[in-house]
């Protein structure tokens, strides 16, 4: 998977935190990025050096949402 890396702003959570912040749990996070809904370099981003065994990932808060139909009144 070839690495994005856009400017880390303080939308860029880390997996844990989007989880709690949207209500869902890590494995749905990782099941909409292994179905393609979350894509690569627009809602999340890989930030662990290429020799790590585990990838450590950064989410876009907002964009997570917008592709979640998740808003603030929902939570």
């Amino acid at each position: 998977m070839k690495k994005i890396r856009p400017k880390l702003d303080q939308n860029w959570i880390s997996t844990l935190q989007l989880a709690k912040a949207l209500g869902v749990c890590t494995k749905t996070l990782y099941r909409l990025k292994n179905s393609g809904a979350l894509k690569p370099g627009k809602h999340y981003i890989i930030v662990s050096v290429s020799s790590a065994i585990r990838p450590t990932f950064r989410w876009h808060l907002e964009r997570c949402e917008l592709a979640m139909g998740i808003t603030l009144e929902k939570r």
